[in-house]
């Protein structure tokens, strides 16, 4: 209780001053004009300290439960759509929970992996990818989200033979695996492929347009030309879960089914070579591994935990910018 009262009070001390900074600089409204992306606005910095207050108010008062911290972080963003509609501007945020493109050139970022997954120096976002060669994989353990995104950049090395499946993505609950997504070959006809091991069961798309390699070499390294990017969202809610894949930005797989009451708590994410069903040996570089309570899509994102995400319309203009927890904090 102490926290909420913390985190509504800091907000509308925020919201005073920014006010009174309009006041004191002789601004009645907040006035937007052409502006190019990533541009700061002159309030800006205020709207980022109120988001920055909140997630570190919540973050120490749950211990890190991104259910709490969400809820609390949506409170502030509610607050401030509110606030900028009355000036004819539609304000909206989404958060990063985690974002990581191996830049670093190791695994820091991450909390383990599982077998021999390798930065490399071939690039597609930055400079560097993660390179997958067999059943091997980073992973990320996160407080427990009912509702969760996550975003993977692959290009295939080699495509799975007829039948088989390898799988690239994974959400676990405890240790239980909830969902995998992978690269089906439906007899030479590559499909999206979820896997539930809780459920027993299994969800395949339409057939996909996937194409391997497409290397290049440029400025002294091997580059790949494109990777498709695969998005997969879970949702339980103790009556059913909702399952949605997309490829490129596409939706191709939308179930809803009964729950069996699993999944309540996604703690563990995983990305590289999860797994195979059926044979082979998966192998395929990765990259631009995002998670979200909200849809991510295309856009890549810094290598920040977590990295906000503000976009601002008017009838004037429209723009986004974005900006870091460990940015800000520097």
């Amino acid at each position: 209780m102490k926290a909420q009262f913390f985190i509504i009070s800091s907000v509308i001390m925020i919201y005073i001053i920014i006010l009174t900074f309009q006041y004191l600089t002789g601004f009645s409204d907040i006035r937007i004009t052409q502006i190019e992306e990533q541009q700061e606005l002159s309030y800006l910095p205020f709207i980022k300290d109120s988001f920055i207050l909140t997630f570190q108010a919540s973050n120490n008062s749950s211990n890190g439960d991104f259910n709490k911290i969400i809820k609390d972080i949506e409170f502030t963003e509610n607050f401030f759509k509110q606030e900028m509609l009355k000036k004819g501007i539609e304000f909206d945020s989404n958060i990063i929970i985690f974002s990581n493109g191996f830049e670093t050139n190791d695994l820091t970022k991450w909390t383990g992996s599982y077998g021999n997954p390798e930065v490399v120096n071939i690039k597609y976002y930055g400079n560097y990818n993660l390179y997958c060669n067999d059943i091997e994989y980073v992973y990320k353990s996160l407080s427990g989200m009912s509702k969760a995104y996550a975003r993977i950049y692959v290009n295939f090395s080699e495509l799975p033979s007829s039948f088989n499946t390898h799988y690239f993505m994974g959400f676990f609950d405890n240790g239980n695996q909830i969902l995998n997504l992978g690269l089906w070959n439906d007899q030479d006809t590559y499909k999206l492929r979820v896997y539930s091991q809780s459920m027993g069961t299994s969800w395949s798309s339409p057939s996909i347009n996937i194409r391997t390699g497409r290397e290049y070499y440029y400025e002294g390294g091997w580059q790949y030309f494109e990777m498709h990017y695969f998005e997969i969202y879970w949702y339980e809610n103790g009556t059913d879960s909702k399952i949605k894949a997309w490829f490129d930005g596409d939706l191709k797989i939308d179930e809803t089914v009964d729950s069996l009451d699993s999944g309540k708590s996604i703690d563990e994410y995983r990305f590289g070579g999860v797994d195979v069903d059926g044979g082979g040996t998966p192998e395929f570089y990765v990259d631009c591994i995002a998670i979200s309570n909200e849809y991510i899509g295309e856009d890549c994102y810094p290598d920040e935990e977590p990295y906000f995400v503000f976009s601002f319309k008017s009838k004037e203009m429209k723009t986004k910018t974005g900006f870091g927890y460990e940015e800000i904090n520097e």
